[in-house]
């Protein structure tokens, strides 16, 4: 895979916003420390790839609570910020996004209602705790929100095994492992 883009998602960061850890019952102390952990989390997810070949990491949604949160990173990973509900559209690079991978057109938006069932899979985020993924009218939807991947991004590998498992029945269809 020398070379290939390796792509990332993540949603529901949330940078900034002390109440989203009562709320989503986050194990952190406080902001400095979620925000750290969620800092060093990407860092170590893509580590093993920053050499190899162009990183990209999606923010499906809700990067920021507090819209001075700084979006910089390392160079050698290109951010792409989808607008969510917290999120200023000017801060933001889309709405929403169409991606090919392996031949599998793949939506990404923030809010599931906003889902397309045209495509296989969608990306969502702005569900928090609710659900992992589900089948939606023969489509694919996966939160790749930082509640549900333990405050990591999620690799489009890490979903596309997720997503054939869910068709041959190995999981069940409602977000919970079989």
């Amino acid at each position: 895979m020398k070379n290939e883009r390796r792509i990332f998602f993540t949603a529901d960061e949330h940078y900034g916003h002390a109440n989203v850890i009562k709320y989503c019952n986050r194990p952190f102390s406080d902001i400095a420390c979620m925000n750290a952990e969620l800092e060093a989390n990407v860092l170590i997810t893509m580590a093993p790839f920053k050499k190899d070949a162009p990183v990209v990491l999606y923010h499906v949604g809700d990067y920021s609570f507090s819209h001075e949160y700084k979006r910089e990173g390392p160079a050698n990973i290109q951010h792409i910020y989808l607008k969510g509900n917290h999120d200023r559209p000017s801060m933001c690079d889309a709405f929403s996004l169409v991606i090919q991978h392996h031949g599998v057109h793949i939506n990404a938006v923030h809010w599931p209602e906003f889902a397309d069932n045209k495509y296989a899979i969608n990306i969502v985020g702005h569900v928090h705790t609710l659900w992992k993924y589900k089948m939606q009218g023969g489509s694919f939807l996966v939160n790749v929100g930082v509640d549900q991947w333990g405050f990591r991004p999620v690799s489009i590998e890490e979903i596309f095994q997720l997503w054939k498992r869910v068709k041959q029945g190995r999981e069940k269809q409602d977000g919970h492992e079989v």
